[in-house]
């Protein structure tokens, strides 16, 4: 595409003789450009965005854009191109997003989980699923490496191309909130939102409980999603409630989806209320939050065209969410060790009351080892971890890096480098 052609419509400069300038790709990232690319140069630092340009140049970009001229040739300034990034490299991919369903799930935990399961179990019923946020993005099956829960703008228009061109119809899509303060998806046509909970996380960068979720909550009020789906459980779905004007679909313990266990014949089965009408499965899934997540997936395609037999017949084979609750180990000598991504208070707790019951029926203790990279509201987020889980388990300190509980929990921390 030439350089006119993107940049009509969106922006009017005077494009200085470039205007033919022949372009292979968008990317707002270093790492991303490649031969013939055009390199988004955000921030206002003119040293920085300099360095960064020249970085892009020797990469193969042949034209930069930036909103303060950075005193190269190959250099055009757009103003306000923070909030035009997204829609520039959505002309320049053919705006793939509009020819996908689209599903954004946000949340302080279970993003990755809905997406994966939302990806896995659309491909299972023969409608492929793109997949893009803490894993990767791609196929399940096949995922590409990222750095980021939810991609810059110019990637994520990248991503949502090839997965098109590679034969999805739809894409899972975790929303972080510094992707919904920062604008990144906001040129991406979602056709569904979920939000699965709210608590405390990423006070760093927000500051505050009321700034976090109100970044939560422009998923649901500036991306003109058709459907949310909301967890009736938590408490803030009262407040995206408050701002919705779309369809409202709710799970959890009173929502429109809601889930029991059962026992038949010794084995536990999961059995769903829903307007698909009564589903029923057996899961090797132990922890009620991984069933909600399973839930808000179910729901998802439900809203997406999917009947009850087809729900009930992909459940027969979920698969395993990579590093959440993961069974890693696999000799029956050995303690069973599970990896989860829980990263917050919230999560842990969740993680290790799920895993409890197990430990205890096997007559055995249950030790957890935390890593804690550090710089993630740093004044607070340890030391309430610490007494979460002081009035939890009621232990016993007896260094102060290692815990023993009188309900045979052993906590070990392990500190180091972080984001």
């Amino acid at each position: 595409m030439k350089l006119e052609a993107l940049l009509e419509g969106v922006v009017d400069i005077d494009l200085k003789g470039f205007a033919d300038l022949e372009l292979n790709g968008v990317a707002e990232h270093t790492d991303d450009v490649g031969r013939g690319d055009l390199f988004l140069a955000l921030g206002s630092d003119p040293e920085v965005l300099r360095t960064r340009a020249r970085e892009a140049l020797v990469r193969g970009a042949v034209m930069v854009l930036s909103e303060v001229p950075v005193g190269l040739r190959e250099n055009l300034v757009v103003t306000n191109l923070a909030s035009l990034r997204g829609r520039i490299a959505a002309v320049f991919y053919q705006d793939p997003s509009s020819e996908l369903d689209v599903i954004g799930v946000t949340g302080t935990n279970g993003k990755t989980s809905v997406c994966f399961h939302i990806a896995a179990m659309s491909g299972e019923l023969g409608l492929p699923c793109g997949y893009s946020g803490t894993l990767g993005w791609g196929f399940p099956h096949e995922l590409h490496q990222g750095s980021l829960t939810t991609a810059n703008a110019a990637a994520l228009q990248r991503q949502l191309a090839a997965m098109l061109d590679e034969g999805a119809c739809r894409a899972a899509v975790e929303v972080s909130s510094h992707a919904l303060h920062q604008d990144r998806a906001k040129d991406v046509r979602f056709d569904i939102g979920i939000f699965t909970n709210l608590s405390r996380d990423h006070l760093d960068y927000h500051q505050s409980m009321e700034a976090y979720g109100n970044a939560k909550l422009k998923l649901f009020t500036e991306t003109g999603i058709q459907t949310a789906i909301l967890n009736q459980d938590d408490p803030y779905t009262k407040e995206i409630r408050r701002h919705v004007d779309c369809n409202v679909v709710t799970f959890g313990s009173t929502g429109d989806w809601s889930w029991r266990r059962r026992t038949v014949a010794g084995e536990t089965r999961v059995v769903w209320e829903s307007p698909a009408g009564c589903i029923e499965a057996g899961l090797g899934v132990h922890a009620d939050f991984a069933i909600d997540n399973l839930t808000a997936a179910l729901a998802a395609l439900y809203v997406l065209g999917h009947d009850r037999a087809e729900l009930e017949s992909v459940l027969s084979h979920v698969p395993q969410v990579p590093g959440r609750l993961e069974l890693v180990s696999t000799a029956q000598t050995s303690p069973a060790v599970f990896v989860d991504y829980a990263h917050t208070p919230d999560a842990l707790d969740k993680v290790l009351m799920a895993l409890k019951p197990l430990a205890r029926a096997a007559g055995g203790r249950l030790i957890c080892v935390v890593g804690c990279g550090g710089d993630r509201d740093r004044e607070f987020e340890l030391r309430d971890l610490l007494l979460l889980l002081l009035q939890l388990y009621q232990r016993e300190m007896e260094s102060p890096l290692r815990v023993r509980f009188h309900l045979d929990l052993e906590l070990v921390l392990v500190q180091g480098e972080g984001e």
